[in-house]
Formats: structure tokens, C-alpha cells, sequence
């Protein structure tokens, strides 16, 4: 898997900026045993991507299979993830699957498993994250400059 299709996998990410200045301890932060807030959870369909602030293709900041022309990210209270990209008639043309972990609004994705196998655990990335309403932001440093992508539930 690339670099670029490892970054995609979390922008689920599975993962993003700070969204406001004060930290909600009412509301719910840990509804799994793996401590993924509950505005994390849920299906993520990517919108876009920049990097280093310039609005750059979905397509090829994750390195999509031919065909593919969207992608969710599926997070999971109990900090399972599944990234998926699809065709245009939704038919999934490529899947991998493992974990998250966050730590505030810090994330690292790590993936066991392609298109239905398993394979050596190894982390892909890292970032922040915010989630505003049904928006999810993830950014994560690279040699390019920050790569920031958007997803909606």
C-alpha cells in the first residue's frame, strides 16, 4: 500500500484541528472500550483534501485503485476501522481494515488487513482531528506541507 492510500485509510479517518477553545467534559468521550469519542463514530464519506493549503484531488492524495470515485472511512466505538473506496455504481473496488487509537484530538491508525487480508500491523499515520456537526477534519503532517481532508456522515 503507498503512502498516499495509507493517508486516506484514516482520514478516517480515519483523522484534524481543534474545533473551539474549551474542552466539553459532559458530553460523551468514551462509548467504547477503546475510548473513541462518540462523534468519531460512524461511516465518514470523504469530500475533499489540500495540501499544503492547495485544494488537491481525493484521487491522489490517497492513491485510489483505478476506477474508484468516492471513499468512506467507518469508525468504530470499540476503535475498529474500516477505510472503502467504491465506483460510481457503489460497488467497493478496494477495503482495508484495522485500528485507531486517540489520545485528545490526536489519532494513529495502524492496518491489519487488505481486500479481506491479513497483513503485517504496521502504523500508517497520525494527525489531529476535529469534528463539527456531521464534519469530520483530519490533518496530518507531511513532506509536502499539512494535508487536510474533509468527510461527512
Amino acid at each position: 500500500m503507498s503512502i498516499a492510500r495509507a493517508f486516506m485509510i484514516l482520514a478516517l479517518a480515519f483523522a484534524l484541528l481543534p474545533v473551539g477553545c474549551k474542552k466539553d467534559d459532559d458530553s460523551p468521550s468514551s462509548p467504547g472500550t477503546a475510548g473513541i469519542p462518540a462523534a468519531l463514530v460512524g461511516t465518514w464519506t470523504l469530500q475533499s483534501a489540500t495540501v499544503n493549503g492547495q485544494p488537491t484531488d481525493l484521487a491522489i492524495v490517497f492513491s485510489w485503485v483505478d476506477g474508484s470515485e468516492s471513499a468512506t472511512i467507518k469508525v468504530e466505538a470499540n476503535g475498529a476501522y474500516t477505510y472503502t473506496e467504491y465506483n460510481g455504481a457503489a460497488a467497493m473496488l478496494y477495503t482495508s481494515g484495522g485500528t485507531i487509537t486517540v489520545s485528545g484530538t490526536n489519532f494513529t491508525i495502524t492496518v491489519n488487513s487488505e481486500n479481506g487480508q491479513a497483513v503485517p500491523a504496521r502504523e500508517l499515520f497520525a494527525g489531529t482531528y476535529a469534528v463539527a456537526g456531521n464534519t469530520l477534519t483530519l490533518t496530518i503532517a507531511s513532506q509536502f506541507g499539512p494535508v487536510v481532508v474533509t468527510a461527512t456522515k
